[in-house]
């Protein structure tokens, strides 16, 4: 588990690379990564421009013999105001969030937003492409779990598991689908040498 400041983050290491359709659940794990990391305010935060120092004169005496004003002071080198500190540190963490956004990308979409320097620029043009058309992506996500076969090229487990994912891309696009559903629906996917199991199961009395 890897730490910002004093809090611990999430695990990101097993987090599947951002492809477009998988965006809402990298979206929910990495937010939550950022929140426990405490890095989420760069998302939201807009820098100051950089400001005068507090004490400085804006029409400073030249060096040398220049005349003074009677009774002035001379004022003490002033340090950075805090407001300087706060954006040194925004700075610092909008570089650490974009590389982790940018880390956890497929290469197509690295390529893309690699050259945008601002996290929260590339945040909001995320949310804007890949977060906004639900109708579309809930009718892309049951095709694709309909149209979803196994191949008896590849460990059966290994398909299941896969489908298992399918199952939660719908669920989190708020479609339910009943248990039996999804094991009548499992039954008709499983590859050709199967076919045996699939008529005893089908014939069979009980669900």
């Amino acid at each position: 588990m890897s730490t910002f400041g004093s809090k611990p983050a999430t695990d990101l290491a097993k987090l599947q690379p951002l492809d477009g359709l998988n965006y809402r659940r990298w979206a929910v794990k990495t937010l939550i990564h950022f929140k426990s990391a405490e890095l989420e305010y760069v998302f939201t935060y807009v820098p100051k421009p950089a400001e005068t120092k507090t004490g400085e004169s804006s029409n400073p005496q030249p060096d040398g013999d220049s005349p003074r004003t009677p009774g002035s002071i001379p004022r003490p080198p002033v340090a950075a105001d805090k407001s300087q500190d706060i954006r040194a540190k925004f700075e610092r963490d909008n570089k650490t969030v974009r590389g982790i956004l940018l880390h956890h990308m497929s290469d197509n979409l690295l390529d893309i937003y690699a050259k945008y320097k601002s996290a929260k620029e590339i945040w909001n043009m995320l949310k804007r492409k890949y977060g906004a058309d639900d109708a579309g992506r809930r009718k892309y996500t049951v095709g694709r779990w309909l149209n979803y076969h196994m191949v008896d090229t590849k460990p059966v487990i290994e398909q299941v598991h896969e489908y298992e994912n399918l199952v939660s891309d719908l669920e989190a696009e708020l479609i339910p689908v009943s248990v039996m559903l999804q094991t009548y629906a499992l039954l008709e996917k499983l590859p050709e040498p199967w076919g045996e199991f699939q008529n005893k199961v089908n014939h069979e009395s009980k669900d």
